[in-house]
């Protein structure tokens, strides 16, 4: 016997009433019935038993408390609302509900119909168990289920709208009196037809649709369905090849093709499956070990460390960038708050990530850097500032632009760069932004930014890599783009360093008309803003600007930018105007306003192998410390087509990128190298620590020789070949002299 047979009969007789609608947003207006339809007897024919049944009956109620308010006074006010405004056709007078539009508004029917089911299985609700509220409530239920409202966002049909109505038929099996067989059934059997199949699917997509087959699986005790659902809900907790969407060997976060997407979709995923887990624990449906480790890495490794305080990286979310509040992670607590349940043995560390999105927390933070060698993107958190540099490749996709978003988005997988102390640094400045001045890129200024096609392209770099060696590490790629009207190219470059990070370019090269930049920032404009031309000071404020300066430093929001050799240095602070719509076509076309910082780097029209440096320092507090800094303990070694390699003076520290096989020389030592490669040295008393990597993914040996002290050492690594699908990580050896 299911939870319908067990519910008392009294409520049956109203139950079984169908309510004729009037169709007003239909083609006509004639009085369209309610289609009888036979009872869905489901996707199995498997006998229910009582195992079955109770398991059923725990997920459903784990459903019902994940989606039922406590707070009585919010839901009264919210139902009362709609219970003023609802017509006796179950329609609301302000939804157009033939509307096909990407804002779609049908969709808040059910938004609607939601809150009213709450309140009327809520026992602290003044419409607890209330008759009439439940006869609008069928009504709505009835309306919707006869004008099967469409959206052209398929999202919207397959997604969104099934799980809403799974999750108020569910709220609505804990009401005094029940929603009518036939039409549950109804409701069913439509969401079964057009809801779409998680096996057709992958990542967040293949979690959401799965969702709502949990749903459908436990009302009607389907154990085909629940298997299917619970199959797909936790497919995407395996590690999958470099070509398939999902969670990559490195960590990172493919979906549409091999496009990074650790903020926008991998959030959807890891709602959809926490969901899931802790509607199953502790049933047969629970997540295996193997499975809850992935899980744990990937929000530990990865998702928590490309946001600062509650903000993600702009560089990591798609096209969801152009979202007004789309950064914002404060609700990524409720997901913590999950994980605390499904994987008790890390509650301490989920409380401390629900700390840091609370805005505390980073006193417990071990600086660390890490490259991600698959998904072309390196990540440096710690106590006082958070980085994140995108990349792209001709093995990954760029950033997309689809349904009217990111329309301005076209140079953000070019190295850009994320930089917070705060987090606060970019949040909802994209209306206002100038998109030719992506952070940490290097582009022509043209008067039109290009559209690439929709869902995203791939790069043109095939030398794109870098390493990672605890708090230090370093990325770069020899940048090409020869596309949309676009002709040029550059080697670049980050090199971590024990709280800094040197940027360098060489072999910027254009036969465009338009002129090269390089963007250092565009942020925020934050109250302290500094800068030094031949050691004179100045101190500067909104309005403030300075055009192809050779500027000594510029200090602002605690960061300071020191520019060890002679070039041109922009500066401008300035109110600024947008519309989300300028770039997102489904938003307001309302104008936003902010003050924001921009300081760039110009190298002319029709650069041939010209060259930049600058190095960054987050957390000088004051001018003086600006002054006073020992720039000189950072070291350019060389910026040239062939290799940039610096020196950390203090710390017998060196890195380099080579493009080329070749050498370095400094502090006495001399570094030479057979092939293209990323590579660290660091001196240990008499030994060498030695780091290199593969950004070509294509070498099958390497050869390192490091001369010190009238001594020379050799190493080869010749089994590249069995990184597999690791290829382009780091690896790690000991020179000892």
């Amino acid at each position: 016997m299911n939870l319908k047979q067990l519910i008392g009969l009294s409520g049956i007789a109203l139950s079984l009433t169908v309510f004729p609608v009037l169709a007003s947003a239909c083609s006509d207006n004639s009085v369209i019935e309610e289609p009888t339809t036979p009872p869905d007897s489901g996707d199995g024919d498997e006998e229910t038993d009582d195992a079955l049944h109770q398991t059923c009956q725990t997920i459903l109620e784990r459903i019902k408390s994940g989606n039922l308010s406590t707070n009585a006074s919010a839901v009264d006010k919210n139902a009362a609302k709609w219970i003023a405004q609802i017509q006796e056709n179950g329609s609301f007078p302000d939804i157009d509900y033939s509307d096909r539009s990407f804002s779609w508004t049908p969709g808040a029917h059910l938004t609607r119909v939601n809150q009213m089911a709450q309140a009327y299985i809520l026992k602290e609700s003044s419409y607890y168990g209330n008759e009439d509220l439940y006869k609008q409530i069928i009504q709505a239920l009835t309306y919707w289920n006869t004008v099967h409202p469409v959206c052209d966002n398929w999202y919207e049909n397959q997604i969104s709208a099934p799980q809403d109505m799974g999750v108020i038929l569910i709220l609505m099996r804990y009401g005094k009196t029940l929603v009518p067989e036939e039409l549950e059934n109804s409701i069913l059997l439509y969401m079964k037809q057009t809801g779409g199949d998680p096996e057709d699917q992958a990542g967040a997509n293949k979690t959401d649709i799965a969702l709502h087959w949990l749903y459908r699986g436990c009302l009607q005790e389907d154990k085909s369905v629940i298997d299917k659902a619970v199959l797909h809900s936790f497919m995407p907790l395996a590690y999958v090849a470099s070509n398939q969407e999902g969670i990559q060997y490195d960590l990172s976060y493919f979906q549409h093709g091999s496009q990074l997407y650790v903020g926008g979709y991998a959030p959807v995923m890891l709602s959809g499956v926490t969901r899931v887990a802790d509607y199953t624990a502790d049933t047969e449906y629970k997540l295996s070990a193997n499975q809850l480790n992935v899980l744990y890495k990937f929000i530990n490794e990865t998702y928590m460390k490309s946001i600062r305080g509650h903000v993600q990286f702009y560089n990591v979310v798609g096209r969801s960038v152009s979202r007004p509040g789309a950064l914002n992670c404060s609700g990524f607590t409720g997901t913590l708050d999950k994980m605390k349940r499904i994987d008790p043995a890390h509650s301490a560390e989920y409380d401390k990530q629900i700390a840091i999105l609370k805005g505390n927390g980073y006193g417990s933070i071990t600086d660390n850097f890490t490259h991600y060698y698959i998904g072309d993107w390196s990540l440096f958190q710690g106590k006082n500032y958070s980085v994140g540099v995108r990349m792209a490749s001709n093995r990954t996709r760029k950033c997309e632009n689809g349904n009217k978003e990111n329309l301005k988005g076209f140079f953000m997988s070019d190295g850009s760069m994320n930089l917070a102390l705060d987090g606060e640094e970019y949040f909802d400045i994209f209306p206002t932004w100038d998109w030719n001045r992506v952070p940490g890129v290097t582009n022509p200024q043209m008067t039109e930014i290009p559209l690439a096609s929709s869902w995203g392209e791939a790069g043109e770099s095939e030398f794109c890599g870098g390493l990672s060696a605890e708090a230090n590490g370093l990325s770069g790629f020899r940048f090409t783009a020869n596309t949309h009207g676009i002709s040029m190219s550059a080697n670049k470059a980050w090199f971590f360093l024990d709280g800094r990070i040197v940027c360098l370019g060489s072999g910027i090269t254009s036969s465009m008309a338009e002129p090269i930049n390089t963007t250092v920032n565009q942020c925020m404009f934050k109250d302290n803003l500094a800068y030094a031309i031949n050691g004179q000071e100045n101190t500067a404020s909104i309005g403030a600007e300075v055009s192809d300066q050779s500027l000594d430093w510029i200090w602002h929001g605690n960061v300071g930018y020191f520019f060890p050799e002679e070039q041109k240095v922009s500066l401008k602070a300035e109110n600024r105007s947008g519309s989300w719509y300028d770039i997102n076509n489904t938003k307001s076309k309302d104008q936003v306003e902010k003050e924001v910082c921009t300081i760039w780097l110009n190298h002319g029209t029709a650069p041939s192998n010209a060259t930049y440096s600058y190095i960054i320092v987050p957390g000088i507090d004051n001018v003086g410390a600006m002054k006073n800094y020992k720039i000189k303990d950072t070291e350019i070694i060389a910026n040239s087509a062939d290799v940039q390699a610096v020196q950390d003076v203090a710390n017998n520290m060196i890195q380099a990128m080579f493009y080329q096989k070749g050498s370095i020389s400094a502090n006495g030592i001399k570094v030479s190298v057979d092939k293209p490669c990323a590579l660290m040295l660091q001196k240990s008393g008499s030994n060498f620590e030695l780091y290199f990597s593969d950004p070509s993914h294509k070498l099958s040996s390497l050869t390192v020789t490091v001369e010190y002290n009238n001594s020379q050492k050799s190493y080869t690594y010749d089994a590249f070949g069995e990184d597999s699908a690791y290829k382009g990580k780091t690896h790690h050896t000991q020179l000892a002299f």
